[in-house]
């Protein structure tokens, strides 16, 4: 892993470095912020598409023709698009639990 995300380690440790060399505290609290909410984007998108796009042909054919996670923690496709999958995943037209605090 270390071969293959090099690149993104560098840059991600000059930019953390980069925060401690702000000048006073509330600069450096300031860059933290924004480096995590920037991290944060980043993980969330990677999260989505690893969960959603097409695995390789062996991991498919290994999970009965089902080729994303979600696919397999469904046990089902809904579409042949991995994007219009994570849509309909994403809606809440799949909630099944009351809600936490009923009114």
């Amino acid at each position: 892993s270390k071969k293959k995300h090099k690149e993104l380690f560098v840059t991600a440790a000059t930019k953390l470095w980069e925060c401690f060399e702000a000048p006073t505290r509330r600069s450096f609290s300031q860059k933290i912020r924004k480096l995590v909410e920037a991290a944060e984007q980043n993980i969330r998108g990677w999260v989505l598409i690893k969960n959603f796009a097409q695995q390789n042909p062996k991991t498919v054919k290994q999970h009965a023709g089902l080729k994303s996670p979600a696919e397999q923690l469904n046990g089902r496709r809904y579409h042949d698009c991995w994007l219009q999958i994570l849509l309909i995943s994403s809606s809440l037209g799949g909630f099944r639990r009351a809600p936490l605090n009923p009114k």
